[in-house]
């Protein structure tokens, strides 16, 4: 998937009618974003050229966008003659969840025992486990909601962890909240593999709340694995 600020590598191999590879007299390249408006120019000297008949751009999508379907217009010149291909590519916006949603999504947690700076690196591990997973059909919508929801599971194995390390144990809720959370995690994956899933609109992603006795007691068998 291609993100503002992103590279799209966009390819042509040209050959004749036998089938010979050739390289065109000369070539230009315009790129257009979802409005239609023209954004750059480029020609041949622009492009890499690996082999014969074979040219690629690898194309920076500006940071602004927009999103949506671009188009880049590839056309060649051989002696007098124009040839034009026509490469569409979609941007999509990333839409990571903020730290207070996923803290929001996790409501019950010790906001003390997970700091907002490990919350943050769970958010750039998880969102980038989706994108390499997702595929080209996952709408943005899934999306969203698969970063929140794997962003919140990975989120709360480190706050399980924290307790694992600080009092030798993990309280049961927590474990079976953990549990809850992979779930739903990997249901969420399942949908960005398929590029489908439920119908999304109006809908908020929740887990509910599970909180942990102020008091508990490690030694205290109800809340054992």
């Amino acid at each position: 998937m291609i993100y503002p600020d992103g590279v799209k590598r966009v390819q042509s191999v040209f050959t004749d009618e036998d089938g010979n590879a050739y390289d065109p007299d000369s070539q230009e390249l315009k790129f257009y974003d979802s409005t239609g408006t023209l954004v750059e120019t480029f020609d041949e000297g622009d492009c890499e050229n690996p082999s014969v008949g074979t040219w690629y751009i690898d194309y920076p999508v500006p940071t602004a966008g927009p999103t949506g379907r671009w188009t880049c217009v590839w056309t060649n010149t051989v002696t007098t003659r124009d040839y034009v291909n026509v490469f569409a590519f979609e941007v999509w916006s990333r839409t990571w969840p903020t730290i207070q949603e996923v803290r929001d999504y996790l409501a019950g947690m010790d906001d003390d025992r997970v700091t907002d700076a490990a919350v943050q690196i769970q958010i750039v591990v998880s969102v980038t486990e989706v994108d390499q997973e997702a595929s080209a059909s996952a709408s943005e919508a899934i999306l969203a909601r698969a970063y929140l929801a794997v962003s919140g599971y990975q989120t709360y194995l480190a706050y399980a962890t924290e307790f694992e390390r600080t009092m030798g144990m993990v309280p049961g809720p927590i474990l079976n909240h953990l549990g809850l959370l992979k779930a739903k995690a990997e249901l969420f994956m399942g949908y960005v593999r398929r590029g489908s899933g439920p119908m999304l609109v109006g809908t908020v992603l929740s887990t509910g709340k599970t909180e942990v006795p102020e008091a508990w007691d490690e030694s205290n068998s109800e809340y054992r694995q």
